[in-house]
């Protein structure tokens, strides 16, 4: 039976366990990742996020196997529609620091990472190789190219929530899970509401089935 995609959690995890290693002698090139990839020596952030994605259960056609041309690392998610330009977390982050950003042609793209999280002004946390001759966090506001988004697994629910049902004298529990853009049950004496009823289907239904009950 085949293994399920990892999520974007399992490969921000291993990409932070990376954090600080540098390169040996400092200035070299020369890491585990390109130790791994069989080009120690070069120029490694591509092949970085290769090792991460390489290194976790069914991680590797993620990124269709391991890259070391940033171009061609950027070309790989525009060809199969799974390119664009906006953040995302676990998204693969290209960029441009020289030349024209990405207008129909591949020119000027020569750095890559990883999305850890997007901040609220725009600006995006970044996990990278090759950045001081080191993995490093950094924060990003220009010089983005563009973005790759690998087609994760997304984690199933989790039941976070407990609402309290029906009249005071019958009044019962029942866990529904949270929706991805919130989910909120509101109380009040012969009143009650869902919020974002669309969003939360399966905790209407849970509800509603409570309350029949």
């Amino acid at each position: 039976m085949p293994t399920s995609s990892p999520t974007a959690s399992q490969v921000l995890a291993k990409a932070r366990s990376y954090l600080g290693t540098a390169e040996r002698p400092d200035g070299s090139n020369r890491t585990v990742f390109g130790s791994w990839y069989g080009m120690n020596g070069n120029a490694w952030c591509a092949m970085f996020v290769s090792y991460i994605f390489n290194h976790v259960t069914e991680g590797k056609g993620l990124i269709g196997g391991k890259h070391a041309w940033t171009p061609a690392f950027a070309k790989w998610f525009y060809d199969r529609g799974r390119w664009g330009t906006k953040p995302r977390r676990g998204a693969v982050v290209f960029f441009a620091f020289y030349g024209p950003r990405y207008q129909g042609r591949w020119k000027g793209i020569m750095h890559v990472g990883l999305v850890e999280s997007v901040r609220s002004d725009g600006s995006v946390v970044c996990i990278e190789g090759n950045v001081g001759n080191r993995v490093k966090r950094i924060v990003r506001r220009a010089n983005i190219a563009g973005y790759g988004y690998p087609k994760y697994s997304v984690a199933a629910p989790k039941y976070a929530m407990t609402l309290l049902i029906g009249p005071a004298d019958k009044i019962k529990k029942h866990k529904v899970a949270a929706a991805k853009d919130g989910c909120t049950y509101a109380s009040a004496p012969a009143k009650k509401a869902w919020r974002n009823p669309e969003s939360c289907k399966e905790g209407v239904s849970a509800a509603r089935q409570a309350l029949s009950d």
